[in-house]
């Protein structure tokens, strides 16, 4: 049995997370409060904070190029269409629209690749119609 100095308390051991750094090797609140803590806004600043300050660390960007380097191997097709699309916008021989084709915002837009062998087909898409297209919660009509 353990004290949860959060919620006040006792529960068995096995509610309560490892920690190295205590003397009973256990942390010091549940893994309800625990839970709770870690949904609260300003937890997630700083953890949004300190992930950002890793990221541009030189561990973290080595870490970060390896992760890049791995993706663009395995789905070499994808990001073949995505560097030749990209090519083309930038000598603008494609342009880019201002408005999502699906709910109209006037947002920054994602390029959707339907098929990966067109690369210069796409459906421009803001970044929720993008999420949710992908969650297949959205169907665009004469697609997939």
């Amino acid at each position: 049995m353990k004290y949860c100095y959060k919620c006040g308390k006792t529960k068995e051991k096995e509610e309560f997370y490892k920690n190295k750094s205590k003397r009973d090797g256990l942390a010091t609140e549940c893994k309800c409060c625990d839970k709770k803590r870690k949904q609260t806004t300003s937890y997630k600043f700083k953890k949004a904070k300190t992930d950002k300050k890793y990221s541009l660390s030189l561990n973290g960007k080595k870490i970060k190029n390896k992760a890049c380097k791995k993706w663009q191997q395995k789905n070499r097709f994808k990001y073949n269409a995505q560097i030749i699309h990209n090519y083309y916008l930038k000598i603008n021989n494609i342009k880019k629209p201002c408005n999502c084709s699906h709910c109209n915002k006037e947002e920054n837009l994602d390029a959707h690749h339907f098929d990966y062998s067109k690369p210069l087909e796409v459906v421009w898409l803001c970044r929720q119609c993008h999420i949710d297209l992908h969650a297949d919660k959205l169907k665009i009509i004469g697609r997939r």
